[in-house]
């Protein structure tokens, strides 16, 4: 039986996720020599730690209990449990063992779709109008992330 955690809680683990993509493109920007591709992760990366920035601002100003119930916790915690990022101090590993520039972008794209699918119930279940504000135009942000890196692949 899982316990039942709050909305802030959850904001940490998308604070999480932001900050191992961040590490991840980051990492991978530094191993590729083809200029385009550098650009694209590193405009990745800054996304990401500019990301980071606004859910350390969202944890800072959120000071209200709201907790989740028992079954979209779970939920939530699968989605964190399952995140394509390797932590942090594996990224090398990791990226070494990438073959391609189209399995980078396929990882992106997954990860794309789980930060909509947190952010999406954040959105929904915050009561803050000023953080249901910044969440909405992160989502927003992470669509066109998607539909961007969708189409990058398209043409690999």
């Amino acid at each position: 039986m899982n316990k039942q955690i709050k909305l802030v809680d959850i904001a940490k683990i998308a604070l999480s996720m932001e900050e191992k993509g961040h590490k991840f493109y980051s990492t991978l920007a530094g191993r590729v020599n083809d200029v385009r591709q550098k650009q694209m992760l590193m405009k990745l990366a800054e996304d990401e730690k500019e990301h980071k920035k606004l859910f350390e601002k969202i944890i800072m100003d959120y000071s209200d209990d709201e907790t989740l119930d028992e079954e979209t916790s779970s939920y939530l915690n699968s989605i964190q449990k399952d995140s394509v990022f390797p932590e942090p101090a594996g990224v090398e590993d990791f990226a070494g063992g990438l073959h391609s520039l189209k399995d980078v972008v396929a990882i992106g794209i997954q990860a794309e779709k789980d930060a909509i699918l947190i952010f999406h119930e954040l959105t929904t279940r915050t009561r803050s109008e000023k953080i249901k504000k910044i969440l909405y135009d992160l989502l927003e942000e992470e669509k066109m992330h998607l539909v961007e890196l969708r189409n990058y692949l398209e043409e690999l």
